[in-house]
């Protein structure tokens, strides 16, 4: 029998994302203010959200009353397959860092 030699293979470290925010977009003027009913709805506190200044609140925040809204049953079928559509168009904006 022969002999055998070990070797081992280096592991290779996968990138890491940093993550720097999350961005929402807003393709009719209907999703604008099916999230502004849902932000003036079950949004914190005495602030009313307003189509100039929706762009100012996080992302996440406005996912957070839209699943809100979703959830009371207030909103027909259509409506909550629209904030389903909103909600799935959330994405993370990422910046990919080198491990090595």
């Amino acid at each position: 029998m022969g002999q055998v030699i070990p070797f081992v293979l280096k592991k290779r470290d996968k990138p890491t994302k940093k993550i720097l925010g999350h961005r929402i977009s807003f393709y009719h003027k209907e999703e604008i203010e099916l999230a502004l009913l849902s932000l003036n709805t079950y949004g914190y506190g005495d602030r009313r959200f307003t189509a100039k200044n929706i762009s100012e609140v996080d992302p996440l925040y406005i996912r957070r009353c839209l699943l809100s809204l979703k959830d009371s049953g207030l909103l027909s079928n259509l409506a909550a397959k629209a904030v389903t559509n909103i909600v799935s168009t959330i994405e993370e904006v990422t910046e990919i860092q080198d491990a090595n």
